[in-house]
């Protein structure tokens, strides 16, 4: 119980954060720009095969592939320097939009296994991305927890969350009215034991892909063209023992705005024409 009190408390605390964050009123045009032009930039390269999504992240391609850095804790004010990292990459084909995570976790938490459940609350990656940088507002949301449970959202230009079109007449949560992608497949492995707080786990990997189709609203073309740019951000949420929770992302939005949101400050993606190996 006082785990999960923890836990709520926690997730009460970030979210106020995403109600009331904010740049600050007297924050200058140019110290704005300044911050978009230091967001990471990562090139995606072509899958030179087939990606088995099976969790596992050892086909070729991506070992061949570079992470895409160390994600950074924007409102941990403390470091210890033990903070959990997580490898990030992504590869593209021309039906697929590829993300691997390995993360480090000492303690693995993982409750929720429906579709559009409180994923958030468990051991969790997402990521947001934003087809056409012209229009930042216009994104999607993808999240997965260790279960491999899938929640998934669209945003139209006004940053509003799009519903399903055809949802019945029960009442349903937010979560279970939001849109639903199609043919993304997701896959989890996990080097310890879920839910037990007596022993040190190591790891949990997952691999997510998602067809491009589900972007065709939104995007300028599909597939994307080499050198082609779009913009995204992956989180995670890395709960503790004690019910806290380290929030950790590859574009810092968190420390900037206060939130997970921000796609003006998500990370540039460049399509490459090149497989992961280097050779075309």
């Amino acid at each position: 119980m006082k785990r999960l009190f923890s836990r709520q408390l926690c997730l009460f605390g970030v979210l106020y954060i995403f109600l009331v964050g904010g740049t600050g009123a007297d924050e200058t045009k140019e110290s704005k720009q300044a911050a978009v032009e230091e967001v990471p930039t990562y090139v995606i390269h072509r899958a030179r095969s087939k990606i088995t999504i099976d969790g596992r992240v050892d086909e070729e391609d991506w070992k061949n592939s570079k992470g895409a850095g160390d994600f950074v804790f924007g409102l941990l004010e403390k470091k210890t320097g033990q903070e959990e990292q997580t490898v990030f990459k992504i590869l593209w084909d021309d039906e697929y939009l590829y993300f691997s995570y390995v993360c480090e976790d000492r303690s693995l938490l993982s409750i929720h296994n429906d579709r559009d459940g409180r994923i958030y609350e468990d051991d969790s990656v997402e990521v947001y991305i934003t087809p056409n940088i012209k229009k930042p507002d216009r994104h999607f949301a993808f999240y997965s927890n260790a279960h491999a449970a899938l929640y998934d959202e669209k945003f139209d230009r006004n940053g509003k969350r799009i519903q399903k079109k055809n949802f019945g007449r029960t009442k349903k949560n937010a979560r279970e009215l939001s849109w639903d992608s199609q043919g993304v497949k997701v896959a989890v492995t996990i080097d310890g034991t879920l839910n037990n707080h007596e022993d040190t786990d190591r790891s949990w990997s997952t691999e997510m892909a998602i067809p491009f189709e589900n972007f065709s609203d939104a995007s300028i073309r599909l597939p994307p063209r080499p050198n082609d740019i779009w913009k995204l951000n992956p989180n995670r949420h890395a709960y503790m023992p004690d019910g806290s929770c380290h929030y950790s992302q590859w574009a810092d939005t968190l420390a900037k705005t206060g939130s997970f949101w921000g796609p003006e400050l998500f990370g540039k993606v460049i399509f490459s024409g090149e497989f992961a190996s280097g050779r075309r």
